[in-house]
C-alpha cells in the first residue's frame, strides 16, 4: 500500500505502548492501594504506585519494541532477560542500586525515602518507551501478521474461556516448543507393559525431559512466586494467598500437559487395555511428585531460615497446598467440551461461574491456613490454638483436592450414568405419551 510504513508501524506501536501505560497504571494504583491500608499518606503510595506501574509499563514494552524493531533472535532475547533479572538479584543480595529495575523500585518507596534513583529510573522507562516506537519501523510483518493471528484466537479462546486453548496459544507465542532431543536421555525400557504406571511414568518423563529452557524457568518463577506469597501473607499482606495461589495452579497446569494431550486425544486411551478414568489419574502421579518437591526446594528456606512458627505451619501444608494445585489444574485439562443448550439461562451461567472459579481457589484454599494462623498466633500466642486451625483448614483442603482428583477417576463414569438416565427418562415420557 502507499503508505509509509514508518508512519504505520508507529501509530501501531504508539496505540499498544498507550494501552500497556493504562494497564500498567491501574495495577500499580492497585498496589498503592493495598499499601496504604497498612500505611499512611494513602495518596501518596497511589500515585507513586501507578508511577511505578507507569515506569515498568513503558521500559518493558518499549524493550520488547526495540527487539521487534532489530530483528534480535529468541535466544539474544532470553539472554538479555536473564542478564537484566540477574542485574536485579544482585542489587537485591548487596544492597546496591545499579540496574534500571531497581531505580524504579526506589519510586514506589518514595512515600518512606526520597532517592533520586527514582527520578534517573523514570527518564530510563520513558526513553525506553520513545526508543522502542522510533526503532518498531523495522519490525518483520510477516511475523507481526502470524503473532497478530495467535492474539486474536488466544483472545476468543480467552472469552470462551478456553483454558486448554489459551495455554497452547501461549506456547506458540513464547516459541517454548519442545526439544527434539532430551536433556537426559532416559534408559531403554527392559520390558513392555500395556497398561500399568510404568507406561504412564516413562511417557511423563520423556515428554518433562524435552522441555525448553524457558518453560522450566517459568516453571521455577511461578513455584517461587507462590513461597515468596506465603512469606508475605504471614508477613502480613494476607491478598498475597491469592497470587501464590493462581501462581502455583498455573504451574501445575503445566505439568499436567499429558493429560491434557489425553483429553485431547480421546481416541488413544480407549484403544488401550485401560479405563479412560484410571489412566487420567495415573497421569498426575509425576506431576504430583514434581511439584512437590519443587514446592518443597522453594520453602527450605522459609521453613529453616523464616520467623518463628512458620516452620511448624509450612512443613504439614506443603502436600494439601500441592494436592489441591493439582486437583484444581486436572478439574481444567481433563474438562471436555459440553454443551449446555438444554438447561435454564440461569442454571447454565451458574455452572459457567462454578467451572472458572472452582479450579483457582482450590490452591487459594490450601494458603489461607498461613493468614489464619498468623492472626491466632497474634491474638493467643498459643502454639495448640494454632496447630489446631491449620489441622482444620488443612484436612478441608485436603477433601477437596480428592475430591477433584476423585472428580477426574470417575468423571467419565458420571458423565455415561447421566447420559444412560437422560435417555431413560426420554423413553419413559414417550412412552407414557403413547399411552395416552
Amino acid at each position: 500500500a502507499p503508505v509509509d510504513r514508518r508512519d504505520s508501524l508507529r501509530a501501531a506501536g504508539t496505540r499498544s505502548l498507550r494501552h500497556a501505560l493504562f494497564i500498567g497504571a491501574t495495577a500499580g494504583a492497585a498496589a498503592g492501594v493495598l499499601a496504604s491500608r497498612r500505611l499512611l499518606d494513602p495518596v501518596a503510595w497511589i500515585a507513586c504506585g501507578a508511577a511505578v506501574g507507569l515506569a515498568a509499563a513503558a521500559f518493558s514494552f518499549g524493550i520488547a519494541m526495540v527487539a521487534g524493531g532489530l530483528r534480535l533472535r529468541s535466544s539474544a532475547c532470553d539472554l538479555i532477560a536473564l542478564g537484566v533479572l540477574a542485574w536485579s538479584a544482585i542489587d537485591v543480595v548487596t544492597g546496591l542500586s545499579t540496574s534500571p529495575f531497581s531505580w524504579i523500585g526506589h519510586v514506589g518507596l518514595w512515600p518512606v525515602e526520597f532517592n533520586l534513583f527514582g527520578i534517573v529510573g523514570l527518564v530510563v522507562s520513558a526513553a525506553m518507551g520513545i526508543a522502542g516506537v522510533r526503532t518498531v519501523e523495522g519490525l518483520s510483518l510477516e511475523a507481526g501478521e502470524r503473532r497478530s493471528k495467535l492474539v486474536g484466537q488466544l483472545r476468543f479462546a480467552a472469552t470462551m474461556q478456553d483454558v486448554r486453548t489459551v495455554m497452547l496459544l501461549q506456547r506458540q507465542l513464547a516459541q517454548a516448543h519442545l526439544r527434539q532431543t532430551p536433556w537426559i536421555p532416559l534408559p531403554r525400557a527392559k520390558e513392555r507393559s500395556k497398561a500399568g504406571n510404568r507406561v504412564f511414568i516413562r511417557r511423563a518423563l520423556n515428554g518433562l525431559l524435552r522441555w525448553p529452557a524457558i518453560r522450566i524457568l517459568r516453571l521455577l518463577a511461578l513455584v517461587g512466586v507462590a513461597s515468596a506469597c506465603v512469606a508475605g501473607a504471614w508477613a502480613g499482606t494476607s491478598p498475597l494467598i491469592v497470587v501464590g495461589g493462581i501462581a502455583l495452579w498455573i504451574a501445575a497446569m503445566d505439568l499436567l500437559e499429558p493429560l491434557a494431550q489425553e483429553t485431547d486425544h480421546p481416541d488413544r486411551v480407549t484403544s488401550a487395555p485401560v479405563v479412560e478414568g484410571v489412566a487420567h489419574l495415573r497421569h498426575l502421579i509425576v506431576p504430583s511428585v514434581v511439584l512437590f518437591a519443587l514446592t518443597s526446594i522453594a520453602m527450605a528456606p522459609l521453613i529453616v531460615l523464616g520467623p518463628p512458627k512458620i516452620g511448624g505451619i509450612l512443613a504439614p501444608l506443603i502436600v494439601p497446598l500441592v494436592g489441591l494445585a493439582i486437583g484444581g489444574a486436572a478439574l481444567v485439562v481433563s474438562r471436555r467440551p459440553s454443551a449446555s443448550a438444554d438447561l435454564f439461562p440461569e442454571v447454565a451461567s451458574m455452572k459457567l461461574m462454578a467451572r472458572m472459579l472452582i479450579p483457582p481457589l482450590l490452591p487459594i484454599i490450601g494458603m489461607l491456613p498461613v493468614p489464619l494462623a498468623r492472626a491466632k498466633w497474634l491474638a493467643t500466642h498459643n502454639a495448640g490454638l494454632v496447630n489446631h486451625s491449620i489441622s482444620f483448614v488443612s484436612a478441608m483442603g485436603l477433601a477437596f483436592g480428592t475430591w477433584a482428583i476423585l472428580w477426574v477417576r470417575y468423571a467419565e463414569t458420571m458423565r455415561e450414568t447421566f447420559a444412560e438416565a437422560g435417555k431413560r427418562s426420554m423413553s419413559d415420557s414417550d412412552e407414557e405419551k403413547k399411552k395416552k
